[in-house]
């Protein structure tokens, strides 16, 4: 069933009062956007009546430039002007590694762990800690990351006790890792050139196992991206609103950096469809093209 469908008449109804309020905070997009996020919210709310859980926890995952990041924060907005529903949203790049550490593990381990992004570049210990915090109503401490240095830059306070809804969005959520027998063949010009032997997939195959605890949320949400292509064309879109300065990275760069990420993505488009409970197709102009719920959909 499409998410939109599965609203009742008197939601529907709703929506219009809705986004005349909201538009303003809604960064210059579209009612037709809001109607899924609004949608979204609702099936949240639904959900987490049906759960009996007085936190919710939420997973967003998709290819980079998908856009889950506006995605989760509109939702929020939505859920606290809509539903006076107070949220927490954590992204998974604010747990990258700091840029020592990773210059460390490109020492000992394999020179491509020096670039932020693939499951083993995260400090999963902590975000671990500030799910739990978040969980158990706590004061949490959650890290923030600056990918124009690429490096972390601090930590900010967070009082998570009066929390409904914890959201997770991060490139790889819920991916899962594969067999040996998947991992001989390089897929691009990355891992042909700078990972011959396959030690580098092998070990980020191997972390990816260790976040599957993390994974474990109440309900998901797959962005899904027409193909790699839009990848880099989004991808570079967020590259190019970032400041002026030394981190920020060329289009040749970007291509060169989502290759990082292209063995994962496209496993991920292949499985989270049947896996997420809810998928939210994008078209090649970056508009929604359908939102799936998954046990409508089997």
């Amino acid at each position: 069933m499409n998410l939109l469908n599965s609203l009742s008449e008197a939601e529907s109804r709703k929506i219009a009062s809705y986004w005349d309020e909201l538009e303003s905070e809604f960064m210059g997009l579209d009612i037709e956007y809001f109607r899924y996020v609004y949608g979204t919210a609702c099936w949240l709310q639904t959900l987490k009546h049906q759960s009996g859980n007085e936190k919710y926890f939420l997973g967003v995952s998709g290819a980079q430039g998908s856009g889950k990041s506006t995605f989760s924060r509109m939702l929020v907005l939505t859920l606290d002007k809509v539903f006076d529903s107070a949220s927490l949203v954590l992204s998974l790049d604010d747990f990258y590694l700091p840029r020592k550490e990773r210059q460390r593990l490109s020492e000992i381990v394999h020179p491509l762990l020096k670039t932020r992004g693939v499951p083993g570049t995260h400090d999963i210990d902590l975000m671990q800690e500030v799910l739990s915090d978040a969980e158990a109503g706590r004061v949490t401490r959650i890290p923030a990351f600056d990918k124009s240095l690429d490096d972390r830059v601090g930590f900010q306070e967070s009082d998570c006790n009066k929390l409904d809804y914890v959201i997770i969005e991060g490139w790889c959520w819920g991916a899962k890792p594969v067999g040996e027998n998947e991992l001989g063949e390089a897929i691009n010009s990355l891992e042909t050139n700078r990972d011959r032997n396959g030690a580098w997939r092998r070990y980020v195959n191997s972390r990816l196992a260790s976040y599957q605890g993390l994974f474990n949320t109440d309900a998901s949400i797959f962005l899904a991206v027409p193909d790699m292509q839009s990848v880099l064309e989004w991808r570079w879109q967020q590259e190019s609103e970032l400041e002026r300065g030394s981190g920020r990275m060329s289009k040749k760069e970007i291509q060169n950096f989502i290759m990082h990420f292209e063995r994962i993505s496209q496993r991920m488009l292949l499985q989270m469809p049947e896996e997420a409970d809810l998928t939210i197709k994008l078209d090649q102009n970056h508009h929604v093209e359908s939102a799936c719920l998954r046990d409508f959909c089997l």
